[in-house]
């Protein structure tokens, strides 16, 4: 197995958008010598990271993503939990080992109270701690009651808030980011990032929209991957196109597949991105649709609230204009 071409690689906080991360690792550890690399990670891209670090199957990850989409459908306020016990469950007895010094963990620190500042994990003396500073970086504030995460005597929240993904400018690091347009900029250096070839709504994080979107976006991520490394470091692959892509997809669960699976999904990459895309379209037309409608009540409740203000105020100031004429009146 070849050497990674790259020396470090970042993972963007994402939320449930690390499936996408999750399938481009997919493609990584299936072609890379990956033992040598150092991670960083914020959010659900520190659970990516942890994955890599811990040699934590990613297909079963992705499905266990897909398991608690379900049951975050049912109950929105378990949303928490499952990343919680997620954290816990991806980590070895020996995680601290095998992430100590190699894996670095952004979460934002609340001090003074208000103030949010970033800070980061790198050493751990034991598993409590990795899984811990994970917990650390997937809280967000009231989601499961809960306003912060105590650990290492600070009240710590999710990263995303101070440090979405991290990006140290170099060459040398490989930017993964689950959206087009990620603050860190990292998107304005396409040769040395990997990231979706279409806009997702900023709220798919939280509520994606369905358990299809999601394995789609797995795929999505494995392909673009695949993209990356035959533009940039001349990869080439054997593909069998005999295959539709979307019903394979449909009747194949992730623990089932293999690399003639992976081979005919990267042949119809093509397809993927356009059912990733009718679906958000779709999404945003039925949201805006929910929304709509209110929106124009409350506008047209609020314009016949200030005509009939209107009318009063006019009213009032006639009272006024009538009472003001007859003193006038009486006085001459």
């Amino acid at each position: 197995m070849r050497r990674f071409p790259y020396e470090e690689i970042s993972f963007s906080a994402s939320g449930w958008l690390y499936i996408f991360q999750l399938g481009v690792l997919h493609y990584l550890q299936q072609h890379f010598d990956m033992k040598h690399v150092k991670v960083y990670g914020t959010s659900g891209g520190a659970i990516v990271g942890c994955s890599l670090c811990c040699n934590y199957n990613n297909l079963q990850l992705a499905s266990e993503v897909i398991k608690a989409k379900q049951i975050q459908s049912d109950n929105f306020r378990k949303m928490i939990e499952i990343a919680h016990n997620g954290c816990d469950r991806i980590c070895p007895n020996d995680a601290h080992k095998m992430c100590n010094k190699r894996l670095t963990i952004f979460c934002s620190e609340i001090y003074k109270g208000v103030l949010l500042k970033s800070i980061n994990y790198n050493s751990y003396n034991k598993r409590n701690d990795i899984v811990n500073v994970l917990k650390a970086t997937s809280c967000l504030p009231f989601f499961n009651g809960r306003m912060s995460y105590l650990y290492d005597n600070k009240w710590l929240i999710d990263g995303v808030f101070t440090c979405p993904h991290y990006n140290n400018k170099n060459d040398n690091c490989l930017m993964v980011s689950h959206r087009r347009n990620c603050r860190c900029g990292c998107y304005k250096s396409p040769k040395r990032t990997i990231m979706p070839e279409f806009d997702i709504p900023r709220r798919f994080s939280i509520f994606p929209v369905s358990e299809e979107f999601l394995k789609l976006l797995f795929y999505h991520g494995y392909t673009v991957a695949v993209k990356h490394f035959k533009q940039y470091h001349y990869e080439t692959m054997n593909i069998n196109n005999n295959v539709n892509v979307l019903n394979l997809i449909s009747q194949t669960s992730f623990d089932s597949i293999n690399h003639d699976h992976l081979s005919i999904i990267v042949k119809n990459s093509g397809k993927i991105r356009k059912k990733l895309q009718q679906i958000i379209q779709d999404s945003e037309e039925q949201f805006y649709d929910t929304i709509r409608a209110p929106i124009k009540y409350a506008v047209v409740s609020v314009y016949i609230c200030i005509f009939i203000a209107f009318v009063m105020l006019m009213n009032i100031l006639l009272e006024v204009l009538e009472f003001i004429a007859h003193i006038v009146l009486i006085r001459y």
